[in-house]
Formats: structure tokens, sequence, C-alpha cells
């Protein structure tokens, strides 16, 4: 029995939206990382 995958490309703006989802959760986890006592130092 052998299976069959479809390749699906890729259109920039996915990939855009990405790198932008990946770089809003590093500032975010970066923020975080810099609360002390629910306070920025």
């Amino acid at each position: 029995m052998t299976t069959l995958i479809k390749h699906k490309r890729v259109e920039f703006s996915e990939l855009f939206y990405d790198l932008v989802f990946v770089f809003a959760i590093s500032k975010v986890t970066t923020l975080i990382d810099h609360l002390h006592n629910g306070i920025l130092t």
C-alpha cells in the first residue's frame, strides 16, 4: 500500500506572516524575561 503525498507550494505572504509571528513571540518572551515582580527592570 502506497500513500501519495501532494506537495503544496508555500506563498511568500505565508512565509512573511510566519516570520512576523516568530519575531513577535521572541519580543514578548524577551519582555517577560526582563520582568521582576511584575515590573520591567
